[in-house]
Order: structure tokens, then C-alpha cells, then sequence
């Protein structure tokens, strides 16, 4: 019995993790379109719309495969800038799986809160 609270502390723990690394992510979106736009309500509006979006199952879905992109995308601009072309393709690899891992236990967090949510009100 123990064990299992133990891992399932754990669990939540690096749910957590991935949670404030997609949470960062969608941060970091919100300035770049809001720099890009020169506007700080266009900055707040994507910051606030994909933090509420992404409490909906299919938009978390297109949020995350976006964020993938995303990292991915910055794994192959470091690489090609700094490394050479081989270097860009493992590192877009790399940084697509470092952000299909964050997707999957951001996911996860959120359903956990969710659930929890849903007990609290019966």
C-alpha cells in the first residue's frame, strides 16, 4: 500500500513538472505573437485564451501538437545555427520528444485536477 502511494506521489509530481514546462511554452507563445503584433492585449489574449482552451480536451490536443511543433522547430534552429545540418535533424528529434513527453504529463496533471474538481463538487 505504501509503494503505491509513493509512486503515485511521484507520478503526480513529474505530471507537474511537464505541466509547468507547457504552461512556460504557451508563455512563451503568448510574447512572441504579442511582440510580433507590437500588442499587449494581443499578447493577453493568446496568453489567457490558451490557458482556458486548453482545459477542453480537443484543443488541448491541437495546443500540444502545436507546442511539439514548436520545440521541435527550436531544436533544429539551434542546431543549423550553431551545429552542423546532421546536428539539426537530432536535435528536431530531441526537441520533439522533449515536448511530446511535457504534452503527455501536462495532460495528465490537468485531468488529475480535473477529476479532483469534479469529487469536491459531489
Amino acid at each position: 500500500m505504501t509503494n503505491n502511494v509513493r509512486r503515485g506521489a511521484t507520478q503526480a509530481k513529474v505530471n507537474e513538472s511537464g505541466f509547468k514546462l507547457v504552461n512556460l511554452s504557451m508563455f512563451i507563445a503568448s510574447v512572441a505573437a504579442g511582440f510580433y503584433m507590437q500588442s499587449w492585449f494581443y499578447f493577453g489574449g493568446v496568453f489567457l485564451g490558451l490557458i482556458f482552451a486548453y482545459q477542453v480536451p480537443q484543443f488541448r490536443t491541437a495546443i500540444n501538437l502545436s507546442l511539439i511543433i514548436g520545440w521541435a522547430a527550436l531544436g533544429y534552429i539551434i542546431g543549423s545555427t550553431f551545429f552542423t545540418e546532421n546536428a539539426a535533424y537530432v536535435l528536431t528529434v530531441f526537441g520533439a520528444l522533449v515536448g511530446l513527453g511535457a504534452s503527455v504529463q501536462s495532460g495528465e496533471f490537468v485531468d488529475d485536477m480535473n477529476a479532483d474538481r469534479s469529487k469536491e463538487r459531489e
